[in-house]
């Protein structure tokens, strides 16, 4: 699991300053020019508040950084776009978002994208010359270069080889299809989980204190216990209840609205269930919940946005607290659980 090292960030401000004193040749011995940085500052970020895509741009960019950091075969995730760049080849290169070493040894150079089109089934399209530069990059840095796409439609993350992606005019495109069939994401830890539907959370009142049903509909009551299911399978350990409750909160299965438990005007229980729309195939005994990389992604969701407003690019918490982690041992869980590792189509 990797560990986030947070740098100054009194050293970022310096930079930042710097940076635009260059651009708009401002001194930072010059206490009046100061100023005037940081109405840049405040200008550019008025900008890309009134911008959308902008912030989803860049939130998803800080997105995917937490996600590989938390998937667990990562050694080393850092952001290489960072600072500035000086670079020999005359036809230029661009920087990718993420330099990431697996716990392989192998060293990737990601560019990250967030794909939402009108037509959901619209690819996505680079220009060639843009591609180009970052493989110059690669090339020259040393490393692999892959493209992470954000189908935010499906909230579905892809990465994948740009070999893969196919001549259009002067650009290079990539289907969802292709960019799933092909998808290496797996090589970061990602995986598909499923279990028996659906699953309950059954909160249980106390009898010996008042949950009496009032004429208007309402009940004050006391909590005595909590139980959790999966199908009929009763999950009891505390490691296996919070790993069932990730699945509740942040899978794609839908959550029904609450069953009450009412006998005799007393308020029993009241039953929170999540399962999948419809069953693929009901005789196979489980369903899909999704990739865990999707999970992440709506869990940093609920960190970082409020209603339709982003509240910041990235949450306050480490990336070791995104996710949840499985036991060593799938088979040895009190309650039944399906893993798979998607591997990419061969050629």
């Amino acid at each position: 699991m990797t560990k986030s090292i947070d740098l100054n960030p009194d050293y970022d401000a310096i930079e930042l300053a710097d940076s635009i004193g260059r651009a708009y040749g401002l001194s930072l011995a010059d206490a009046d020019a100061l100023d005037q940085i940081v109405g840049h500052v405040r200008g550019a970020i008025d900008r890309a508040r009134a911008n959308p895509i902008v912030l989803h741009g860049r939130r998803v960019e800080a997105m995917f950084g937490h996600i590989a950091a938390s998937l667990g075969k990562c050694r080393l995730v850092k952001r290489e776009d960072a600072g500035r760049v000086y670079a020999a080849p005359p036809e230029g290169v661009i920087a990718p978002d993420y330099r990431i070493i697996t716990d392989t040894g192998d060293s990737l150079l990601v560019e990250v994208k967030n794909w939402r089109p009108n037509n959901p089934t619209h690819p996505i399209s680079f220009k060639s010359d843009y591609v180009a530069k970052l493989q110059r990059y690669a090339d020259t840095s040393g490393g692999t270069l892959r493209l992470a796409i954000y189908w935010s439609q499906w909230n579905l993350w892809s990465l994948t080889d740009p070999s893969r992606l196919t001549p259009e005019g002067d650009k290079l495109e990539l289907s969802v299809t292709d960019a799933l069939q092909y998808n290496e994401l797996a090589t970061l830890g990602d995986f598909m989980i499923g279990t028996t539907p659906p699953l309950k959370l059954r909160v249980l009142t106390d009898p010996t204190k008042p949950r009496t049903v009032s004429t208007n509909g309402q009940a004050a009551f006391t909590i005595k216990e909590m139980k959790l299911f999966a199908g009929d399978t009763e999950i009891t350990d505390d490691r296996e209840r919070n790993l069932a409750l990730y699945f509740m909160f942040y899978g794609r299965w839908i959550e029904e609205e609450p069953l009450v438990d009412i006998s005799d005007n007393e308020l029993l229980a009241i039953d929170f269930i999540a399962q999948p729309v419809e069953k693929s195939d009901p005789s196979q005994g489980f369903e899909m919940i999704g990739h865990m990389s999707s999970m992440i992604s709506r869990q940093y969701d609920d960190l970082t946005s409020r209603g339709a407003a982003i509240t910041r690019l990235a949450p306050a918490v480490d990336p070791t607290a995104l996710g949840s982690k499985l036991p060593g041992k799938v088979a040895d869980l009190g309650f039944p659980l399906w893993v798979f590792h998607v591997n990419p189509a061969d050629e």
